[in-house]
């Protein structure tokens, strides 16, 4: 069985993106960052337990979709402090808009100093963002 230190170092050496067992995907980029947005069912999985993200429905054409996810971004250090703490309490965020989750991404991409970016307290300003009353703004 894979810990959580074991699934922070699944990291790529080039950008990439990923769909883990249908219930998401991450994206991973030049300068060491990743992102995993996961949604689903909310079911999760047998490490994880459920995700922290709306029920999933069935659209007309078969697809599935959720209006919210469950956020990790995280960077490759070779164990689990390579993850950037989102609340004052644990390394994900769940019930995640899509405007928020893009702008996530749109930080992340452009972060030059992937170090700084998992410094002390909230360097990118993804707590203010994911915690706001809107959209970021």
């Amino acid at each position: 069985m894979e810990d959580k230190a074991t699934f922070a170092i699944q990291m790529v050496q080039a950008p990439d993106i990923r769909q883990p067992k249908a219930k998401g995907f991450q994206m991973y980029f030049d300068n060491g960052l990743g992102i995993s947005v996961q949604f689903g069912d909310g079911r999760g999985d047998d490490r994880y337990g459920y995700l922290y993200c709306n029920q999933e429905s069935v659209n007309e054409d078969g697809s599935v979709s959720n209006t919210t996810a469950e956020i990790a971004v995280f960077r490759d250090t070779g164990d689990s402090s390579g993850f950037y703490p989102l609340s004052t309490h644990d390394d994900v965020e769940g019930y995640v808009t899509p405007d928020k989750v893009g702008k996530v991404i749109g930080i992340l991409a452009n972060e030059a100093d992937a170090t700084r970016a998992l410094g002390p307290g909230d360097p990118l300003g993804l707590r203010k963002i994911l915690q706001g009353d809107s959209d970021g703004e």
